[in-house]
C-alpha cells in the first residue's frame, strides 16, 4: 500500500518516544500495530505500508493521524519565538492514534524509567504472553489483552522483570477486565474529566494520564511533564527558575491552548537533542 502523504515524517513521528513497539531497519520500521506486523517506509511524499495479515487505508491514516491538516492545527503555534526552531527542525512529526490499553501499560512502564528500558519491558510482556503474528522471516508478538494480564500472577510477570509496576500493571489489568472500561467514552469526554477517569487507575498518575490522552484519545490540549519537558520549559521559557507542576500546567495549557500535546512532542524531540 502506497499513500501519498504531505507534512507528514515518519522518523520524526516514530522516533519521538510516543511509542515503543517500533524497530527500525535499513528501509524504514517494523511494528505491531493491534494485531497486525507493520512495515513502514517514506521517500519523499509517499509512505509505504506493508501489513501481515492486512489492513486497511483507513487503519493507517487514522494510526499516522493523516487526515489532519498539520499546519493548520500548529498555525498557533507558530506566533511563539521559542518554538521557531524545534517545529522547523522537525516538522512532519505528527502525534499518534495508539491502542489505548497498550498505550496505558506502557505508560505505566515509563514511571522511573527510559525509552530503551520501556521497550524492552512492552516488547517482553508481548512475546511472553501474546500471540505472534508476522510471516516471510518476520515473526512479532501482539500486546496482551487486559483479560490476559488480569489472571497472572506476579511471580508469572516477574519474568519480565517490571520491578515495583508489577502490582500497578495486575490491579489495572483486573479494572479493565472487569468493568469493561469504555475506552470510547474517554475519548468523548472533555479533557479534565476523562483524565479524573484515568487518575483513578492504579499506577497513573498526572504524566501517564496526560500521555495517555494524547496519544491514544486524540486530546492534542492534553500536556504531559516528565523531565525533558520540565528542563525545556525551564530554559526556554522561565528563565532557569523552576515552577511546579500546576504552575507549569497551567502555562502550557495557556501558552499553546489547543495544540498543547503538539508543542509538548516538539519540545521533547528539541530537548532530547540540544539540552
Amino acid at each position: 500500500m502506497n499513500l501519498h502523504v504531505s507534512d507528514f515524517n515518519l522518523r520524526h513521528t516514530l522516533e519521538c518516544g510516543q511509542a515503543f513497539r517500533w524497530k527500525r531497519e535499513e528501509k524504514g520500521y517494523v511494528g505491531v500495530v493491534k494485531e497486525s506486523l507493520w512495515k513502514v517506509s517514506q521517500e519523499g511524499e509517499t509512505l509505504s505500508v506493508e501489513s501481515d495479515p492486512l489492513v486497511s487505508k483507513a487503519e493507517v491514516v487514522r494510526y499516522f493521524s493523516l487526515s489532519s491538516d498539520l499546519r493548520e492545527t500548529l498555525s498557533p503555534l507558530r506566533k511563539d519565538p521559542i518554538l521557531e526552531s524545534p517545529l522547523n527542525e522537525f516538522w512532519g512529526l505528527r502525534i499518534l492514534d495508539q491502542d489505548p490499553w497498550e498505550c496505558l501499560i506502557s505508560y505505566i512502564f515509563s514511571i522511573f524509567n527510559n525509552v530503551k528500558r520501556i521497550s524492552l519491558l512492552v516488547e517482553s510482556l508481548s512475546e511472553r504472553f501474546g500471540e505472534k503474528v508476522g510471516s516471510n522471516g518476520v515473526l512479532r508478538y501482539t500486546f496482551p489483552s487486559a483479560k490476559t494480564l488480569a489472571f497472572l500472577t506476579k511471580d508469572q510477570l516477574q519474568s519480565i522483570h517490571p520491578g515495583f509496576r508489577d502490582r500497578y500493571l495486575l490491579e489495572t489489568a483486573k479494572i479493565i477486565a472487569q468493568k469493561r472500561w469504555d475506552w470510547e467514552a474517554l475519548r468523548k469526554m472533555e479533557t479534565a474529566e476523562a483524565k479524573k477517569c484515568l487518575l483513578t487507575l492504579p499506577g497513573v498518575g498526572e504524566k501517564v494520564a496526560d500521555c495517555i490522552l494524547l496519544f491514544s484519545l486524540g486530546k492534542t490540549d492534553a500536556f504531559p511533564i516528565d523531565l525533558w519537558i520540565e528542563r525545556s520549559l525551564r530554559k526556554l521559557y522561565f528563565h532557569g527558575r523552576r515552577k511546579t507542576l500546576r504552575k507549569m500546567q497551567r502555562f502550557a495549557h495557556q501558552r499553546f491552548g489547543e495544540a498543547a500535546g503538539y508543542a509538548q512532542e516538539y519540545l521533547y524531540a528539541y530537548a532530547r537533542r540540544y539540552l
